[in-house]
């Protein structure tokens, strides 16, 4: 029986493993089992122990998930390894006092008993706070998606786990993931053999109702919508600091040049570039662009263009282009969310990126899509696509597809492109869009509406690949209703507290 405190302080690091193999959405039978072991250190703990343990588990859950970080600080901002070292003992102290405080807070509100019903109570508890700390988590995602993690990437792979965020969002995951490992702990913890059926069962009416939606939104054909249209990724495939560094831009140029010759012979109909594609400002007449318009203009092919636009000194929009055959700009999307510390000031600092000039971003403020003549596309560029806010926004606009630019060639060789692409996954479901991904040396490809991946690919060679893409109408309860999962998680967690407060006066 484990119950003396270092063994339970040995169980709390050992729960570090499961919950990173989650972050690093790595698809094994731990997957739905990754909080059990850290929810069993908090049974019977004080609020001073869980917040020890908690302080425990935060920190060495960063240093394992960021320790990327140690490598590629350096070429990501040019300031060498110290920044690195920094950085991952930042993050780790963010994590240490945001995983105290949550099992601080676990530990002061909880139930006392040991009965199924006491269990079931607390897991509703810390599940439905768990919602608010995603939530939460999903907020501070805006300004710096690097370090966000949230419970339900955990299924990421799953596709019927994915389907009930066209209903409630994403935030229905993480209350069904919590709960079931919190009732697991319980039920282990105190032995409660007779009902250990009770978690994988919970699960298994969660994915039915999964299995419902999806088949529901397949069988479902919609009437008089236009046929589907032909999409080319144009993957350069570059790294950043070759395509970004001084002297290199002719032979960036030859690449490009062969890649529409590729989209030209394909005979699609939209080209879609990465994110800053071009590694220079748009110019009206740009000799380049006018040369990609030689190439497939005789085609009719129109293009989603990822070139920064000029604002102020070393300010600029980081743009995508609406170019059609002839070479005329036909409409502009800046991006909404910049990246704090790399792209906007944060409390006034900026780290050096790309170059030492101060290279920071302007952002955008429209929702609204780019008209293509094949559909209105919704641009979620890079890191917007880890938050839902932008998706939901421009489909409630008007887009009837999504296009998710990026640009991963700064970590690469880290599991965030596997979250990057499982990000715009889970969009393209809660939205019931098409997203078209094209992420330089991260993973490229074409989700469909149901989730459905069609193309997937993570090379670091150049290629074209053309796709069949529908466009897609109306407003799921999620992108209508954003916000109602928080509202039951709040019925959820005030039911709580007014049922402990009357068992603790009776």
């Amino acid at each position: 029986m484990i119950r003396s405190g270092r063994q339970l302080n040995l169980v709390a690091i050992l729960g570090c493993i499961p919950v990173s193999l989650s972050i690093q959405m790595a698809d094994t039978p731990l997957t739905w089992l990754l909080y059990v072991a850290v929810f069993f250190t908090f049974i019977e703990a004080t609020p001073r122990t869980a917040f020890l343990r908690g302080v425990m588990i935060g920190s060495v859950t960063a240093v394992i998930n960021f320790s990327w970080l140690f490598s590629s600080a350096g070429r990501f901002t040019g300031t060498g390894l110290l920044f690195g070292l920094l950085a991952i003992g930042g993050l780790a102290l963010f994590f240490a006092l945001y995983c105290g405080g949550i099992a601080w807070l676990y530990a002061r509100l909880k139930c006392r008993g040991s009965s199924i019903r006491t269990g079931l109570v607390n897991a509703t508890l810390i599940a439905s706070l768990w919602v608010f700390l995603d939530g939460f988590m999903i907020y501070v995602a805006k300004s710096f998606a690097l370090a966000l993690f949230v419970t339900y990437v955990a299924v990421g792979d799953n596709i019927f786990a994915l389907q009930p965020a066209t209903v409630l969002g994403p935030l229905v995951i993480t209350f069904v993931i919590v709960f079931v490992n919190a009732a697991l702990a319980h039920i282990l913890y105190y032995r409660l053999w007779r009902f250990v059926f009770f978690p994988p069962l919970f699960i298994a009416v969660y994915l039915g109702w999964g299995w419902l939606l999806l088949a529901r939104f397949e069988q479902r054909q919609p009437t008089g919508s236009p046929p589907p249209f032909r999409a080319a990724i144009i993957a350069e495939n570059i790294n950043p600091e070759f395509k970004w560094a001084y002297g290199n831009t002719n032979s960036f140029a030859e690449r490009m040049f062969l890649l529409n010759v590729q989209v030209a012979k394909a005979k699609a109909n939209l080209a879609v570039w990465s994110e800053s594609a071009i590694p220079w400002n748009y110019a009206p007449g740009d000799d380049f662009l006018n040369e990609i318009d030689k190439i497939t203009g005789p085609s009719g092919v129109t293009h989603l263009t990822g070139i920064n636009t000029d604002y102020r000194g070393s300010t600029f929009y980081n743009s995508v282009y609406c170019i059609k055959p002839g070479n005329t700009v036909a409409g502009r999307y800046d991006k909404r969310l910049a990246l704090s510390l790399i792209e906007k000031p944060f409390c006034g600092m900026l780290l050096p990126f790309f170059n030492s000039t101060g290279f920071r971003v302007k952002e955008g403020i429209t929702d609204q899509p780019l008209i293509t003549g094949y559909g209105k596309a919704g641009i979620v560029l890079c890191n917007e696509s880890s938050v839902p806010e932008p998706a939901y926004a421009s489909v409630r606009a008007g887009a009837t597809f999504l296009v998710n630019p990026g640009n991963d060639g700064w970590f690469t060789d880290s599991y965030i492109p596997k979250q990057h692409f499982f990000h715009a996954r889970l969009r393209a479901i809660e939205t019931r869009r098409d997203i078209i991904l094209n992420s330089n040396l991260g993973y490229s490809g074409l989700v469909q509406a149901s989730g459905r991946i069609v193309f997937r690919e993570k090379t670091d060679q150049p290629y074209v690949e053309t796709l069949l893409v529908r466009n897609h109408e109306g407003l799921t309860p999620a992108v209508a209703y954003p916000y109602l999962m928080l509202v039951i998680a709040a019925l959820a967690f005030t039911t709580v507290l007014v049922y402990r407060y009357r068992t603790l006066n009776t």
